[in-house]
């Protein structure tokens, strides 16, 4: 029995001398992983310093994302107070006593949004609440229309630092009654006088020419077009 032991033993270190002289075929999968490990740790060391420089650098900057949009407002609305002070400047010439106009176009809301939309509402002695611009209809329209082009030209020139002796308007008198289209006429020559500059009518209609100096005439028929003054 001894005998048989010994022999069993010396088999099984020659088997235990076998498989520690054989090579293990992971040693090298393992080595590989551990490198890629400490390359990725390499890695996300170096994007974690990265992301921390970011974020100080938006947490710098996040102030202005609201900074310029409270800018813009700020000129925006200036602006706006601007040409709501000519364009009503002008109801009281064209007869519209107590009338005003307000202009927007974007404003704050409570939780700290922007409402985008250019709005229009005027308010007059008829009225308790301010009326949007599109419900007026008729002369009181014209007037309101004639009135805010006055004061849109005024800013415009004067924000631009322009000057100009001449004043264009395309058909003006429609929808305005005869007396409408005289205290138009009355208006735009006293305008004319203080502003210093000439004012063109080009309308289809033929109205008493007031103060104005002249009618400069467009014939069209069949030799075409021509201009009689």
């Amino acid at each position: 029995d001894l005998d048989q032991a010994k022999a069993e033993q010396r088999r099984i270190d020659k088997e235990l001398m076998a498989l520690m002289a054989e090579v293990n075929p992971f040693e090298k999968m393992i080595g590989a992983a551990e490198l890629n490990i400490k390359a990725t740790e390499t890695t996300t060391g170096i994007k974690k310093r990265e992301l921390d420089n970011r974020n100080r650098a938006l947490s710098t900057t996040s102030y202005w994302i609201k900074g310029f949009k409270d800018i813009r407002l700020y000129i925006l609305d200036n602006c706006l107070r601007g040409l709501e002070a000519a364009v009503n400047n002008h109801f009281i010439q064209l007869g519209l006593k107590d009338w005003s106009i307000s202009f927007e176009v974007e404003r704050e809301t409570k939780t700290g949004g922007v409402i985008k939309g250019f709005s229009v509402v005027v308010r007059s002695p008829n009225n308790n609440k301010p009326v949007p611009w599109e419900a007026w209809s008729g002369g009181e329209a014209q007037r309101l229309q004639l009135a805010t082009t006055l004061g849109l030209s005024e800013f415009l020139l004067r924000y631009a630092g322009i000057k100009t002796n001449l004043l264009v308007l395309d058909e003006p008198t429609q929808h305005l009654s005869e007396s409408g289209v005289l205290d138009m006429l009355e208006t735009l020559w006293d305008w004319a006088e203080m502003a210093n500059r000439q004012v063109w009518l080009v309308d289809h209609r033929s109205f008493d020419l007031g103060s104005f100096v002249g009618t400069v005439w467009t014939i069209k028929d069949s030799n075409g077009s021509r201009i009689q003054e």
